[in-house]
Order: structure tokens, then sequence, then C-alpha cells
């Protein structure tokens, strides 16, 4: 027959608090705390009127000219490009897309440091740019203006790997959020962590609680004679190793049963149980069970 084993509530109890709140819980927070942070690009698009129409009229000898050419309206669009947050990327494609052909008179980029690079090609309908890295530095980001006779504002189209691209109100609006508090690596793995052990700190409550509520449980058995009658007026005594108790001497009734403990069954059992009559040979053996039927021999002087 294999050998069963059997361990204390309090051991059981330990390891398993063990397991999770070292183990499981420190890898859980070391993920949250050092998971990569996902990187966020916002951009930002503002108009400046450089020329006006109205202007004219008030002031008959204004005029914008370009070379030879006088420009009625000419505005300045800037578009800006950062990244608050996340880890440093690659590179990106931006484009600045007009909603039809439009004259662009001029344009300028600016990259946050001399190690950054912003290079746009020019479009029918806008600008195609490259930027590299995708990051900030010097706390800038970066930064592209031109000019156009075109009244509706540019879209802005990104393209880039692991990027999440939102306006600046858009990201704006979300950072206020309650959700946001919560959103970075740090708080995140921080609250997590702290949740998870006030979840084993409630497991191991209950579990302790239920150990010292139902003690070592109930512990049930019969003697019985050779031929198989019960054995009134026998001492038992129980000790028990797991869990640790120590049970009053009873004595079995005129049907040779005997209880002790509580009302409730606790199957990690392992102990030694003791039962003498005077009539009979005492016997002490192991028991792992809440269970026990046992069988005495009488005395050899009483078989005599």
């Amino acid at each position: 027959m294999p050998k069963t084993w059997s361990f204390p509530p309090a051991v059981v109890v330990t390891a398993l608090t063990a397991f999770l709140g070292g183990g499981l819980a420190g890898a859980i927070f070391s993920w949250f705390v050092n998971r990569p942070e996902p990187t966020v690009m916002t951009y930002l698009v503002y108009q400046t009127e450089l020329a006006d129409p109205k202007a004219s009229v008030l002031i008959p000898d204004l005029s914008v000219r370009v070379g030879k050419e006088i420009i009625q309206e000419l505005r300045a669009y800037t578009i800006e490009i950062d990244i608050p947050r996340g880890a440093r990327s690659g590179a990106a494609e931006v484009g600045i897309f007009f909603p039809h052909k439009v004259r662009i008179y001029g344009k300028s980029t600016e990259a946050p440091s001399q190690l950054y690079s912003m290079n746009c090609d020019q479009l029918d309908n806008g600008l195609r740019c490259q930027m590299s890295p995708v990051s900030r530095a010097n706390n800038k980001g970066y930064r592209i203006v031109l000019a156009t006779d075109e009244k509706e504002s540019p879209r802005v189209e990104v393209v880039a790997k692991d990027v999440e691209v939102l306006s600046a109100p858009e990201f704006a609006a979300r950072k206020s959020g309650m959700w946001e508090a919560f959103s970075s690596s740090k708080a995140l793995g921080t609250a997590g962590f702290v949740l998870l052990v006030v979840l084993l700190f409630i497991i191991q409550l209950r579990l302790l609680r239920r150990v010292r509520r139902d003690g070592p449980g109930i512990v049930v058995g019969k003697i019985i004679n050779p031929e198989g009658n019960p054995v009134k007026d026998a001492d038992v005594e129980v000790v028990l190793e797991s869990p640790s108790h120590n049970f009053p001497p009873v004595t079995t009734d005129r049907f040779g049963d005997f209880l002790l403990g509580g009302l409730r069954k606790f199957s990690l059992y392992k102990g030694r149980i003791r039962v003498s009559h005077s009539d009979y040979t005492s016997i002490e053996t192991p028991i792992d069970s809440p269970i026990v039927c046992l069988k005495l021999e009488r005395n050899a002087k009483e078989e005599k």
C-alpha cells in the first residue's frame, strides 16, 4: 500500500502564503513595474493668418507678395508633434494632408536635438515627412511649419510601429481621467501588488480562523472484543501530532463507541491512540483517520 502523507494545516497555510505572497505576487509586481510602457505620440495643429483679404479693404496699399505675385490670403500652419510617454522608438512617417491640392509657399522643420532628424517632401495636397527617432529631447518635440493659401486645416496621419497616435486634446482628456492615475506601469503595478497582498491576507486569515475554529476536529471510534461485541468502559486516549492536540481521556459507552473533539471531521490527521481496559490487553497504535475501529484481545488470565 502506498504511503499516505499528511501535513498540519498550519504548514499548508504557511506554504500557500509563502508561495503566493513571495513567488507569484513578486513576479506579478515585477511584471507590472518593468513591463514596457506604450509609446504615445500627440499632435497639435494651429494656424496663424499672415494675410487676409479684409485687411486690403481697410488698408488700400497693403499687399503681400511672393516674388512678383500678390497674395490675397496667406496662412501659416504649425504642426507640433510630441512624444509625452513611452519608450523610444525607431522612426515614423508623418503625413500633413489638406482636403485638396494646395500651393505651399514655404515650409520649415524643427527637431528637438541635432541628433534627431525631420525631413519633409512636398506633395500636391501637403507634406510627407520622416522623423527619427520617435522620442523627445530637451523636453521638446518636433515641429513643422508651412505657409499656404488654404483655409481648411490639414489632417495629420502617422505611420509608426507600436506607437499610439492621439491629438493633443484627446491625450489631455484621457490624462485628466481617473484611469490615467493608474495607467502607468509603476502605479498599476503597485496597485495590483497591494490588491494581491490584501487578497492573500484575507485568504490566510480565513484559513487560520477555520483551523482555530475547527481545532483538531472530531475523532470517533468503536472498540470491540475478539467476538465482535462492543467493549464498554474502555479508557481511550488520543494524542495528535498533526494537528497538534491532546484530547481529554474518554471511556466507551455500552455500544463500545467513543467520541472526542468537535462536530466537524478534519482530514489532516496523524497521531496515536491508546486503549486500555481491565479485562483486555491494552493497545497503542498510530492513526491517520478521525474514524477508528479497534479490536481488544482478552487478558491471558481471563482466557483461562
